[in-house]
């Protein structure tokens, strides 16, 4: 007795443990494959991806992302030129400002300047580029009219980091403009300073160079000027908090108030839809959310390793964080502050900025020394428009036009690959034919579009109608296209390859059918496991 009871006993845990395994094994997979929104039938995230990197050492293009050595160029800060529309990327490990021209992706200066270059702005006024110099305590003035020529460097103290512009008009702009820069470790005497360039659009040179005591920032980095409310915001790497900054005419700047933030404050970046400040911390691996309304933290989104730079894209409405430790940008959508993609890039992103002349984004990978440039631009989605005949004898070539592109068949069917609009279409005659409909208009709506193409041979002394059938939507699977051609004609398709597979399993469909066996077999087990218990 005792013995078949051990029997029982050790056949119920055996299947107890394999029925644990299954689900444990099987679960992840399920919840990974339906929990596939985020990204297209090709395999790239909806937020973007890698469509080039620039190998900055040998100024060498290639496709798609590349992660590979230290060549000892560290790419670190950049901005862009309006006037020019180039990237200037401080280089901060071999002490050159890279100019890259986007229309092309490629280096066309490499420009030098002091020791450890991080920051870098743009000034619209004078149209000059501003580079911090951390190991040389100063900052490089460039013009980029001048063949990219050295204007001046101005001594502005111990490790200048971040640097952000004011706009004249302003008690911080003044008259001509001003520059803010922050000094990162930079502790005098217990206390460290932000300097503050006055009227630098009138005169690098000329400008009022000085430095303002705040007494509270011992680790500043990032740097945010936001011109709706006249207010700097500041990190602090060291505190973990956010500083912010005001300014009059009659007493300068002032600390307005410290928010508390995650650890590591970095980098800022703004929405301008709400105005909300995104700020990364690379210590907690998250990013705040503050509401610069009453100055309060309302979010925090769990992000990549090491979170560095963070950007705004204007075209899609997303942020996007450069996570240095990850080597990929975590992409947040702002309606719900939540991560709906990571885009694997180059080794050690650092900072990001946008390029409005061609949508893309430009991350620099301090570790890779290269450019990763982002494509955002989502896939339009293509239905099938399939004419199908009938009347005409087997093998006979017919052929139809729609939105000015002719294809032809010798089967009954002819198809097109649309996105969502309205198209018109004609079938060529035949003699002795008629055709009905002979020409209309096709609606695309979400879902692909069968048009039934009679032909009616006409008698000798009479001629045949038809009834004229009306295109119909059909349920089948949708493609991710990019359409360059939209009127030229041809006897093959113009399409670039792509032919949707009608019987592609989404991802929906694969997660049922996995939950469908995984419950099939563990009924087995079940099953199983009674007629061990009944036998023993």
């Amino acid at each position: 007795m005792i013995e078949d009871y051990k029997v029982r006993k050790i056949a119920v845990a055996n299947l107890i443990i394999l029925v644990t395994l299954l689900v444990s094994i099987t679960t992840p997979a399920i919840l990974f494959i339906g929990h596939a929104d985020t990204t297209t039938s090709n395999g790239q995230s909806i937020a973007g991806y890698v469509k080039y990197t620039l190998l900055l050492y040998d100024n060498v293009l290639i496709d798609g992302n590349y992660n590979g050595t230290y060549l000892g160029i560290g790419p670190s800060g950049i901005a862009y030129d309006p006037n020019n529309g180039y990237f200037y990327v401080a280089d901060s490990a071999s002490c050159n400002v890279s100019v890259i021209d986007p229309v092309n992706n490629s280096v066309l200066d490499t420009i030098r300047v002091g020791f450890g270059p991080y920051g870098v702005v743009y000034e619209p006024y004078v149209k000059y580029i501003y580079v911090t110099d951390y190991e040389s305590c100063t900052v490089t003035v460039i013009n980029p009219y001048l063949r990219n020529e050295l204007v001046c460097t101005i001594n502005v103290g111990p490790g200048p980091y971040g640097i952000a512009y004011i706009p004249p008009g302003t008690p911080l702009g003044g008259y001509y403009g001003s520059l803010i820069i922050t000094h990162y470790g930079s502790v005098v005497q217990g206390t460290t300073t932000i300097t503050w360039i006055f009227n630098i659009g009138l005169s690098p040179a000329a400008g009022t160079s000085g430095t303002t005591d705040l007494g509270i920032i011992p680790c500043s980095l990032g740097i945010f000027y936001d011109p709706s409310n006249n207010l700097i915001y500041v990190t602090d790497f060291g505190n973990n908090t956010l500083t912010v900054i005001g300014s009059s005419f009659s007493s300068g700047l002032y600390v307005k108030a410290i928010i508390g933030v995650g650890s590591g404050p970095y980098a800022i970046a703004q929405d301008p839809t709400d105005g909300y400040l995104y700020v990364t911390n690379s210590r907690s691996n998250t990013v705040s959310v503050i509401d610069p309304i009453n100055n309060s933290v309302i979010d925090s989104i769990k992000v990549g390793l090491d979170p560095h730079g963070v950007a705004y894209d204007p075209s899609n409405g997303y942020i996007y964080v450069a996570d240095y430790g990850s080597n990929a940008l975590s992409v947040i959508e702002p309606m719900n502050n939540s991560v709906i993609a990571t885009i694997q890039v180059g080794s050690n992103p650092c900072q990001i900025a946008y390029d409005p002349n061609n949508g893309y984004l430009y991350v620099t990978d301090r570790g890779s020394g290269s450019i990763s440039v982002i494509s955002t631009v989502v896939p339009s989605v293509a239905y099938q428009i399939t004419f199908t005949e009938s009347g005409l004898p087997p093998g006979t070539l017919w052929s139809v036009t729609l939105n000015g592109i002719t294809e032809t068949s010798k089967t009954n069917t002819i198809t097109f690959n649309e996105p969502n609009g309205v198209y018109e279409y004609t079938v060529t005659p035949f003699q002795d034919y008629t055709v009905s409909p002979s020409s209309g208009k096709i609606t695309v709506s979400n879902s692909n579009v069968i048009q039934q193409i009679v032909f009616t041979q006409v008698s000798t002394g009479q001629t045949s109608t038809s009834t004229s059938t009306q295109s119909t939507p059909s349920s089948t699977s949708t493609l991710p296209i990019t359409r360059t051609s939209t009127s030229q004609t041809s006897t093959s398709s113009s399409q670039p390859a792509v032919i949707p597979n009608i019987t592609t399993i989404t991802g929906v469909s694969i997660t049922y059918i996995l939950l469908g066996a995984m419950m099939i077999i563990i009924l087995l087990l079940v099953v199983i496991m009674i007629l061990v218990l009944r036998r023993h």
